[in-house]
């Protein structure tokens, strides 16, 4: 755009208007109309803009020259540096974010910079990369290995070189990997073992590519303690004549690094974020309602080309919290497919400099939290008169509810307290419930069941950041293999 700028033969008003449309002070202005454009429309008390101000390009405050634009208008250079020093002013650099007192943008929606939200990561070049990605292999293929990290909740990494293309899982060799540095194992016994068990396309670097889901042994090849996909197995193909289907809503929110909710303003009146938190977003569209949808969008068609049993994304009730569906997958498929796609999805926030968080509750002030929400059917439930099997699993499933509540978060339980109040579309933590057509309530039954005399139900109890492998083999146990109590049973090899 720069020579653009600088061409002789062009009429000098034509120049002019080039050069006052990638001005920063102009986007300034801007941006301070369109907030109290917004402001109306969200019924926000903003503060109006300085007295001083003037519409009029002037230069930033700091003294860089005036033609140096905020974020998304900036031509990168070669060098990343170059262009961090070149193309934005001081004030808006984003790695002074936070650092520079004299940075103060209007009070309104509209001026609001996401930089202080986005890890500066996400500011290198992404054109540079492209660069690399198109080299050819060389006939090689890269596979990268997934596994659930210590905590049960976020997954490890690491790529392998195979000669070959791999046609199935069996043709993916095992690997190790240092359990000490993940935190899985001591430092006097380190080495751990990685399994595959289910290969993917890898959306990210292509074609010929893999993304492979690994188990977690420890030395002794005995699974790791977040490892719990081997007992979960046993129980699946122990009741595989019953052919159970699950699928599973999977919400999520995002945050920028400041821990805020992404795309939140910074700058609302003390008192008015409550109201912005429950602005009854789910499925909306519109600026002042939906942040992220770019990232969303990624996530879907990411998921989509690995393979992903994805079958559908929507916003959810607060603004910057979205949620994907997985399913229906029978028996084990259920957990290895939501768990790349948990990795698919934080590996994309990577690229946007945005965190995704499984936490049912990570603003504990605010009234809505986040899920996963199984929805279950067994082959009978699926038949003529399967209501029946629906109501007796249901009530199977009352008898048991702390158990169940014990295994639906990682953390035994004390996640859901924070989420299962009984409010906002959820039930209460320390019973259980059940009903047609009811979201308050801990077991669903859709309202089509009645009326067709089959189908499924729906256990809203799971948090969003359960063990999907965990959550299913629970339901299975108690409405198949009819298990009762707070102790499982083991059914040896």
């Amino acid at each position: 755009m720069g020579r653009q700028l600088h061409r002789t033969n062009l009429p000098t008003p034509q120049r002019r208007k080039l050069r006052r449309r990638h001005c920063w002070q102009r986007k300034q202005a801007k941006d301070r109309r369109s907030a109290h454009r917004y402001s109306e429309v969200l019924n926000l008390n903003v503060l109006p803009p300085s007295p001083n101000h003037k519409e009029k390009p002037t230069g930033p405050s700091c003294g860089c020259p005036p033609n140096r634009p905020g974020p998304g208008t900036h031509t990168p250079s070669e060098n990343a540096m170059d262009w961090l020093s070149t193309t934005f002013c001081c004030e808006t650099r984003p790695d002074n974010i936070g650092g520079n007192p004299r940075a103060a943008p209007s009070k309104g929606i509209g001026s609001v910079s996401t930089n202080a939200a986005v890890f500066l990561g996400s500011y290198l070049i992404k054109g540079m990369r492209e660069k690399y990605m198109k080299l050819s292999q060389g006939g090689k293929v890269q596979v990268t290995y997934v596994w659930i990290d210590k905590t049960g909740e976020g997954v490890c990494c690491k790529t392998k070189t195979l000669d070959y293309e791999p046609q199935s899982i069996e043709e993916i060799p095992e690997w190790t990997f240092n359990g000490t540095g993940t935190g899985q194992a001591e430092s006097d016994n380190c080495g751990m073992y990685l399994v595959p068990v289910k290969m993917f396309r890898d959306p990210f670097s292509l074609d010929p590519n893999k993304l492979v889901l690994c188990e977690a042994l420890t030395s002794n090849r005995t699974p790791a303690e977040t490892n719990l996909r081997q007992t979960c197995k046993k129980i699946m193909d122990l009741v595989k004549d019953h052919r159970p289907w699950f699928g599973m809503e999977q919400e999520y929110i995002l945050l920028g690094i400041d821990g805020r909710p992404y795309g939140w303003p910074n700058n609302l009146i003390p008192g008015l974020e409550d109201d912005y938190a429950t602005g009854l977003a789910s499925c909306c569209v519109g600026i002042e309602k939906v942040f992220g949808r770019d990232i969303v969008e990624s996530h879907y068609k990411a998921c989509l080309y690995a393979g992903i049993e994805i079958c559908g994304i929507n916003g959810e009730a607060m603004p910057s919290q979205w949620e994907f569906q997985v399913g229906p997958c029978e028996g084990i498929e259920i957990g290895d497919h939501l768990w790349m796609a948990r990795f698919i999805l934080h590996r994309v926030c990577e690229d946007f400099g945005i965190k995704a968080t499984l936490d049912p509750k990570p603003m504990p002030d605010y009234k809505y939290a986040s899920g996963c929400h199984t929805n279950y059917s067994t082959e009978n439930m699926r038949k003529k008169g399967g209501l029946n099997d629906i109501e007796d699993a249901t009530e199977k499933l009352g008898k048991r509810h702390n158990y169940h509540i014990s295994v639906y978060d990682p953390h035994g339980g004390k996640d859901n307290v924070r989420r299962l109040t009984g409010e906002f579309a959820t039930s209460s933590f320390h019973e259980f419930t059940t009903g047609i057509n009811n979201c308050s309530v801990g077991i669903r039954i859709p309202h089509q069941d009645e009326q067709e005399g089959k189908g499924y139900f729906e256990d809203r109890r799971p948090s969003a950041n359960c063990d999907p492998y965990a959550v299913t083999e629970a339901i299975v146990r108690t409405t198949i293999l009819n298990e009762t109590g707070n102790e499982t049973k083991d059914y040896g090899n």
